[in-house]
């Protein structure tokens, strides 16, 4: 997956592995016993961690992934689209001659917080007029599927078991695309949410 947000290209490296909530959760929450449904239970995890994973709802990789953002010319600092950001891979970039070089990383600092990464060099190395002269490849994601914040494994387990229970679009029942407890728990960690 490669997207532009702004002056950066953002492409998915390496995606996760796993689900932000388990398969033996989302049946315990569903009250589940059999097997028969598990791969249909398991798409709709997936689904959702889509729908409010890096390119959706948050913004946020709920696993461990690996990014990279490509730029033409970096100012001081290079802010990261991916959150949370745990840490640096490398950083390429296109020589004078358009040959491809990688950088030093202690050259590079890395600040970050829950709800923000940016990259600091006072050394930026000259590159080659392209737009994707310098790349950054860094690791995202809260971890593991343990590692996930509470409130978005609740929110997972409220939207997949509304989808699961509601399985049409339309209904003579007023459905809601997200169950309202879910949409207020992703709320407590979107960036720039205020109420």
């Amino acid at each position: 997956m490669t997207y532009r947000s702004g002056d950066h290209i953002v492409s998915r490296v390496t995606a996760a592995t796993g689900y932000p909530v388990s398969l033996a959760d989302m049946k315990d929450h569903l009250r589940v016993d059999g097997a028969d449904e598990d791969s249909l239970i398991e798409s709709y995890i997936s689904a959702c961690a889509g729908m409010i994973g890096p390119e959706g709802e948050l913004g946020f990789a709920l696993l461990t992934e690996t990014w990279s953002e490509s730029f033409q010319s970096p100012n001081k600092d290079v802010y990261l689209r991916v959150l949370p950001v745990t840490g640096l891979v490398s950083v390429t970039y296109y020589d004078l001659d358009n040959a491809e070089q990688t950088a030093s990383l202690p050259d590079f600092e890395l600040y970050k917080s829950g709800d923000w990464a940016f990259v600091r060099s006072d050394n930026w190395p000259g590159t080659y007029d392209r737009p994707d002269a310098i790349t950054v490849t860094y690791q995202a994601g809260f971890g593991a599927e343990p590692d996930v914040p509470d409130e978005i494994k609740q929110a997972i387990k409220l939207i997949v078991a509304h989808w699961y229970q509601n399985r049409e679009s339309s209904s003579e029942k007023n459905l809601k695309e997200i169950p309202i407890a879910a949409s207020h728990l992703l709320g407590l960690r979107r960036v720039g949410w205020y109420g």
